[in-house]
């Protein structure tokens, strides 16, 4: 009766330390997995960073952009006028000339 309690002692045991060597390896590929979760993780919050600066950078760019058509525009407006106000001019002379060619001939 004894060898059977031995023998049931025995396999506990081989199985307990069967299970605690399970656990352990399953531990071990769970950590394994924590890890490269939390360096993919920590690469993603790098590139997150790198595209926050770079749309910080494209933001300025357009603001200056946007800075310079609106002086592009308004200096496009002021050369037009003048060049409306330099027509007119040109056609005052044009009458003029015409007046004194006329009284030439």
């Amino acid at each position: 009766m004894l060898g059977g309690i031995k023998r049931k002692v025995m396999a506990e045991k081989i199985s307990d330390e069967k299970f605690k060597a399970e656990m352990m390896k399953f531990i071990e590929v769970a950590n394994q997995k924590f890890d490269g979760l939390t360096s993919d993780i920590r690469s993603n919050s790098f590139k997150l960073d790198r595209l926050e600066s770079k749309l910080d950078h494209i933001d300025t760019d357009v603001k200056d952009l946007t800075s310079n058509v609106k002086t592009f525009s308004k200096q496009f407006d002021d050369v037009g006028s003048l060049a409306i106000k330099d027509s007119g001019r040109i056609t005052k002379l044009e009458e003029r000339v015409d007046e004194l060619e006329t009284g030439i001939h």
